[in-house]
């Protein structure tokens, strides 16, 4: 039957899936072919029996592989993986949403349907890796350059069409270098093909004007990319209009010191070295600019190290602002303030105004950030808010109004946009003084609707039940004179119910002898 269904018309599939014979997946186990992506596919993605056969056990992948094998209707077939370890299939111009290794079966240009016995001629089977990035540049130097290196594979070729094939997977070679290291965060420096394997030998294949030519092509590459990475300044986010904090400027050094030395280590390759003898030898333009540029990348690589060496201190001054509660900062301004100053006087590199400049702005924003968003923080948990009791639902009712006017005094802050350049612009000011206003009343306000509850329960249970509600620091301290009062009156309330009872023991029991201090319980609470 499956000889016959390989061999039939395409009327024999109709496109819809409904008709599918009811013993189609046991006729699928059988098929050779079947069993050779099945085996592939085991290898590739060491695939348990069970994926496999809820795989093949439903009817739209059943239909796709007919499909590819019967049919003729896709030149190639694609096999993944996704979440859970299941399979999955799709042609060619299937989109895959995740990062997953490939398997494609390809059939020859020649064969429009795949024979039962020369099934394995007939089709290729390959991997694509989940990280196209490495595997691209091996193809490209270690299968594309070596076809085109071999004079056999291009003996009927004009000699203007072979150096244009050559010139374009050179470029193409260099450009997914290049792409590497911007994945990276790094700056690679692609190196000429004949620079690889260079030596005498390789000279007799080039004319002195070809390889003159592809040298100083390749060192005006060089250039730009290493003057891009000198040209990057740490104040670039601010000039874009972004708000970043210290710990922007300790990152971009590090990076940049990371990124230079790379480039130094790359410009210190015996080949570089030999690209500069050539340049030299052929009194090439070329050359000073090139040798000037290799002492900027060491001047460079001198200046972000001293800088990093310099910033490393600030990290643990960062770290207790960012972490720390904001009244508890004021304490570390002046000695942040004297490591800078220490950096201003010690530091080679940063001893200049724009540098200081751009950290102490950096410092400002993150107390900026600090300030309002610790206070945004904490109304914006009013609305997990509810207070019970016999006034809980009008106490509740206020606590929801005040959420929905901060709410609302948060979205003009948050939706405004000024110039950062323009300091005749005081928006800001007006806006952010409204904001703190705001923030006070509220503080006031909700301290009120807070005490209003506390009062209410009767127990001491309850009363630290209300006190964990309290997350906002400012509102501490602006009830606790209150808080205390009411503490003291709840111990009061609870020993003297403890002297009553103990009064009434003494009458219920008179022939217990009671010691004369039981009922004096004074003990004072320390809030």
């Amino acid at each position: 039957m499956l000889e016959s269904a390989a061999h039939s018309s395409s009327d024999s599939f109709p496109n819809t899936a409904l008709n599918l014979p009811l013993n189609l997946n046991s006729t699928l186990t059988k098929d050779e072919r079947i069993d050779l992506i099945k085996e592939q596919a085991f290898k590739s993605f060491k695939l348990k029996a069970e994926k496999w056969n809820r795989f093949v056990s439903t009817e739209e992948n059943q239909r796709l592989l007919l499909d590819f094998l019967d049919e003729g209707q896709h030149p190639s077939l694609v096999l993944f993986t996704g979440p859970g370890g299941n399979l999955y299939a799709g042609d060619g111009q299937t989109p895959i949403s995740w990062k997953t290794k490939l398997l494609y079966v390809l059939r020859k240009r020649t064969v429009t349907k795949v024979s039962q016995f020369g099934y394995k001629q007939e089709i290729e089977l390959g991997e694509v890796s989940s990280r196209l990035l490495d595997q691209v540049p091996i193809l490209i130097s270690q299968v594309l350059l070596v076809i085109l290196s071999n004079p056999e594979n291009f003996c009927g070729w004009p000699r203007v069409a072979l150096e244009d094939a050559r010139k374009h997977v050179e470029m193409l070679k260099n450009t997914v270098y290049v792409l590497q290291g911007h994945v990276a965060r790094r700056t690679y420096l692609p190196l000429p093909t004949l620079t690889e394997n260079f030596d005498d030998v390789a000279m007799t294949h080039y004319t002195e004007t070809a390889l003159l030519y592809t040298v100083e092509t390749m060192v005006v590459q060089w250039t730009h990319l290493i003057s891009d990475v000198l040209r990057l300044d740490s104040a670039q986010l601010l000039l874009q209009g972004e708000n970043p904090g210290p710990s922007a400027e300790i990152q971009f050094w590090q990076q940049q010191k990371e990124n230079l030395l790379g480039i130094y280590e790359q410009l210190q390759n015996p080949k570089v070295h030999k690209v500069t003898e050539i340049l030299n030898r052929k009194r090439s333009s070329y050359y000073p600019g090139f040798k000037q540029l290799t002492l900027k990348v060491e001047e460079a690589v001198s200046e972000a190290q001293d800088i990093c060496l310099y910033l490393g201190p600030l990290k643990c001054y960062i770290a207790y602002l960012e972490e720390s509660s904001f009244s508890n900062i004021e304490r570390l301004i002046a000695p942040l303030f004297h490591t800078i100053c220490l950096i201003w006087t010690h530091s080679k590199y940063y001893c200049f105004a724009n540098r200081i400049v751009v950290l102490l702005q950096e410092f400002c924003n993150l107390l900026i950030d600090r300030e309002i968003f610790t206070s945004a923080t904490d109304f914006l948990k009013l609305e997990k808010i509810e207070i019970g009791g016999l006034r809980g639902k009008i106490l509740s009712e206020e606590i929801h109004c005040m959420n929905e006017e901060f709410h609302e005094s948060w979205k003009v802050l948050q939706e405004s946009k000024y110039d950062p350049l323009d300091y005749n612009n005081l928006e800001f000011l007006s806006d952010y003084k409204r904001y703190i206003q705001q923030i006070n009343d509220f503080d006031n306000r909700l301290g009120t609707i807070l005490n209003f509850a506390f009062q209410e329960p009767k127990g001491l249970e309850s009363v630290f039940k209300e006190q964990g509600k309290r997350t906002s620091e400012r509102i501490r301290i602006l009830i606790m004179e209150q808080e205390e009062y009411i503490y003291e009156q709840t111990a009061e309330h609870r020993t003297n119910y403890m002297r009553n009872v103990l009064l009434e023991d003494r009458k219920m029991f008179p022939e217990v002898q009671f010691s004369p201090n039981v009922g004096e319980c004074n003990y004072k609470i320390k809030v």
